[in-house]
């Protein structure tokens, strides 16, 4: 009888353990994740965004994801793109580049539709790369990777657009 009670004690405490480590697991990671950047600004000035409420912050309100309506003084680009994304890997290089040439005139942003799937669903992602070119507004988009230097001349073309409106 007493080996019984023994047995279920250790029982016992070993639940009570278990679920009060859970339970600092738990914390630990929401104390992590608050620690975590809400945005990366890359050495080139994009800025990617890693929490919604970054995205809302810089760009538009949950409100406005279907429709984006953006209202900043300054036109902006963003880069929906997928790290396995192999056309996404191609773009990068031109995006960097012209985010460097334009600097100060376009805000450049980047959106992983892994990190945040809510907001590229919402917005109507489709398809990677996928780059939105926003002015008070107004937009327009490019998808896909056609070639370096076709490419290249599309996103040119719309970035002179936004200025010149």
């Amino acid at each position: 009888m007493s080996k019984k009670i023994i047995s279920w004690c250790v029982v016992l405490l070993f639940v009570c353990f278990s679920c009060g480590n859970k339970s600092q697991i738990a914390e630990n990671q929401d104390n992590q994740m608050a620690l975590e950047p809400q945005i990366v600004v890359l050495e080139n000035g994009i800025v990617e965004f890693k929490t919604e409420s970054a995205f809302a912050d810089k760009v538009a309100t949950p409100e406005y994801w279907k429709d984006i309506k953006y209202q900043k003084d300054i036109p902006c680009v963003i880069d929906f793109y997928a790290t396995w994304c192999g056309p996404c890997q191609n773009i990068s290089p031109i995006y960097d580049k012209l985010a460097k040439e334009y600097e100060g005139k376009i805000a450049f942003y980047r959106v992983d539709v892994d990190i945040l799937p809510d907001i590229a669903q919402i917005i109507g992602i489709e398809g990677m790369p996928t780059l939105l070119f926003f002015k008070k507004g107004a937009n327009d988009q490019i998808l896909g990777f056609l070639g370096e230097e076709e490419t290249e001349a599309q996103i040119r073309q719309k970035l002179e657009t936004l200025l010149a409106e």
